[in-house]
């Protein structure tokens, strides 16, 4: 039998194929319970003044959240994941930059969703303490030689909604991450919203058009390379016509082998009125397969079955694919994304 190399697996081989079993299971049968109970219970529509900033009911943005159930929070390495934790920027590779476009796929007709995503990354310049004589020859006898030390790492983006007949929401982020090198494994973000509403319907049926904006904090601790916490607190500063109270959302992510991870997170945990939504329970699995070149994803999101999967076609050009079962509009959802990394 083939020895299990340490470091690969916090789990012996075995245990982890139950778990990733388990876990899966435990998914579905979580979308029928809450399936069964949504249909014994009338829903009540949303006012539109309770919309917040997430009327559309998809979410952020990202095929690979949404195929995990939008279990998140503690994850956010990529190109869309300052939407969801600002300081997931930090986890990003340096040197590359990258960037992605999301699109809904079905029902364009009646509703668009789509989303554009860029990350990079801001360097200062670092005296080198030491040099060989060879280096400073080959420098021309000019200015001392300088190493670029990475300052933080950004991410700019929009959602773009368009509810054909209805209401039409333009949606800007800018997001700042950083690791704290006081504290190992702590990493820190920023970001600031900037919404603009069209044809939005009050609560006295008359359309209106305005603006908000937010800004909120993210950071997650990296406990292990096994483990990682992460929280979320959006609009902590905002100026909206309507009441946008401060949304809270924790979660954590657990790599119980090589290529697979499972998340869980809780969503608007401290908003009592529901204003921007209920509460709602997050959990996703994501497993890579030949050294990423394929990932499947499954997870729910208050008992809605979600899954997708990636390609990768080369090191630099990524395809991924969600679907999302739509508990607010009863409509399957299909989004589909890509991203070039440069």
């Amino acid at each position: 039998m083939k020895a299990v190399t340490p470091g690969r697996s916090i789990f012996k081989a075995p245990f982890a194929k139950i778990t990733f079993a388990s876990f899966i299971l435990f998914i579905l049968l979580t979308c029928v319970i809450f399936d069964a109970a949504k249909a014994a219970t009338n829903v009540i529509p949303t006012l539109p003044e309770q919309r917040g900033v997430r009327p559309s009911g998809f979410g952020e943005a990202g095929t690979r959240p949404i195929g995990m159930g939008e279990a998140y929070v503690a994850i956010s390495d990529d190109a869309s994941g300052f939407f969801w934790n600002p300081a997931g920027l930090a986890f990003l590779k340096q040197g590359k930059r990258i960037a992605e476009v999301m699109v809904k796929a079905n029902d364009r007709h009646s509703t668009t969703y789509d989303s554009i995503a860029l990350t990079g990354s801001v360097y200062s310049e670092a005296k080198k303490a030491e040099f060989s004589i060879q280096q400073y020859l080959e420098s021309n006898l000019k200015s001392p030689v300088y190493d670029k030390q990475l300052n933080y790492n950004y991410g700019v983006g929009g959602i773009f909604t368009n509810q054909y007949g209805g209401v039409r929401i333009n949606n800007f982020v800018f997001g700042v991450g950083k690791k704290i090198d006081k504290v190992k494994g702590l990493a820190t973000g920023t970001k600031v919203r900037i919404v603009n509403y069209t044809d939005y319907m009050n609560a006295q049926n008359q359309l209106e058009g305005f603006t908000e904006f937010s800004a909120g904090v993210g950071a997650i601790y990296e406990v292990n390379k096994y483990l990682k916490a992460g929280v979320n607190i959006d609009n902590i500063i905002k100026n909206s016509r309507y009441e946008l109270p401060a949304c809270f959302t924790m979660g954590l992510a657990l790599n119980i082998a090589e290529g697979t991870v499972i998340a869980m997170d809780g969503y608007n945990l401290i908003d009592s009125k529901n204003i921007l939504g209920k509460t709602e329970f997050r959990a996703g699995v994501e497993k890579s397969f030949m050294d990423n070149a394929f990932t499947i994803r499954l997870g729910t999101k208050n008992g809605n079955l979600n899954l997708g999967f990636g390609m990768q076609f080369t090191p630099e050009f990524h395809f991924d694919y969600a679907f999302m079962g739509d508990y607010d509009t009863n409509i399957q959802q299909h989004f589909v994304s890509g991203n070039i990394r440069f």
